[in-house]
């Protein structure tokens, strides 16, 4: 259990990292997300893309 959990965090810790060094989301969204990626709130990295994209699409 805790292999996957690792596994899965890592994953998406690197996709917020790159996402915020693309200038895709700024620092205070990433440590947002990144504190909710830590609490489990999200299944995989296409999950928490969709919840970026939407947040996106809020904000326009």
């Amino acid at each position: 259990k805790k292999e996957q959990w690792m596994k899965k965090i890592r994953a998406l810790r690197s996709q917020l990292k790159e996402m915020k060094e693309n200038k895709t989301i700024e620092v205070s969204t990433y440590r947002k997300l990144y504190r909710k990626a830590k609490g489990g709130e999200y299944r995989s990295r296409a999950h928490l893309i969709a919840h970026v994209e939407q947040l996106k699409a809020r904000e326009a």
